[in-house]
């Protein structure tokens, strides 16, 4: 990975209406994303499994709160838990990669919150730690593993089916937010 292929994912991410947040350092990125709850007045998280230490989760909640911690949950029904992160203004995921050509953002599924923290809530952040960056979705597809599942993102949800208008989150988020190194 090079400084290149993250400027390129960067450019094409924001031609898809996507956003991306630099962070210097794993230590500034509870704060960061603190203030970004607060600067857009999101309340209520749904976190997928393993992202935050509970030190992490303390800075976090200063500005929300959690709707749904898929590290704490494991007594709820499937239905209750989909419930739960619908009402979430933000989903909260880990980016396995990106992929630079493209400004895809990949999401590998190994708990149930990471699919459904990308899809339900209307602001999906994804947090990526910097290791895996893809040239293009062809070295992607030479990585996949046959046990895991794979989403693949670019940009927040939209269609233009009605009357040829674009309409963004229609059929999931409005907004992807993607804090990287």
């Amino acid at each position: 990975m090079n400084l290149d292929q993250i400027n390129r994912f960067i450019m094409r991410l924001t031609e898809v209406n996507g956003e991306y947040f630099r962070v210097e350092s794993p230590q500034e990125l509870p704060t960061m994303l603190s203030q970004f709850l607060k600067d857009n007045k999101l309340t209520s998280l749904a976190i997928s499994k393993g992202l935050f230490s509970a030190e992490a989760k303390q800075i976090i909640l200063a500005q929300a709160e959690i709707t749904i911690n898929f590290d704490d949950e494991d007594t709820l029904s499937r239905a209750e838990v989909v419930n739960l992160v619908g009402q979430a203004d933000v989903g909260i995921s880990e980016a396995y990669g990106l992929i630079a050509d493209t400004g895809t953002v990949v999401l590998r599924s190994q708990f149930i919150g990471d699919r459904l923290c990308s899809t339900l809530p209307e602001v999906n952040v994804i947090v990526w730690d910097g290791k895996v960056m893809y040239e293009n979705s062809a070295d992607f597809y030479k990585d996949i593993r046959s046990d895991l599942t794979y989403t693949l993102i670019t940009g927040p949800s939209r269609t233009a089916d009605i009357e040829k208008t674009l309409v963004l989150g229609a059929h999931g988020p409005r907004r992807l937010i993607v804090f990287g190194r």
